[in-house]
């Protein structure tokens, strides 16, 4: 096995900005596709399924490691 990487430029200036991250409460044992994985975050949304959303410092702090 092989395994390379490319040298990519730094965007430096570049400014991430993190609103909001929400973790739903919801643990299944199976993949999803692309498509499969947005009709079940709708599901979890219309039944109301627990979520936790990360404070403003949690969300600074995930920013920093963006950055």
């Amino acid at each position: 096995m092989f395994l390379g990487c490319s040298v990519q430029k730094k965007y430096n200036e570049v400014q991430i900005q993190v609103k909001e991250i929400v973790v739903f409460l919801d643990f299944q044992e199976r993949g999803y596709t692309t498509a499969g994985a947005y009709t079940h975050f709708n599901d979890l949304e219309r039944d109301g399924v627990d979520t936790v959303v990360l404070l403003k410092d949690e969300l600074n702090s995930i920013e920093s490691v963006l950055k």
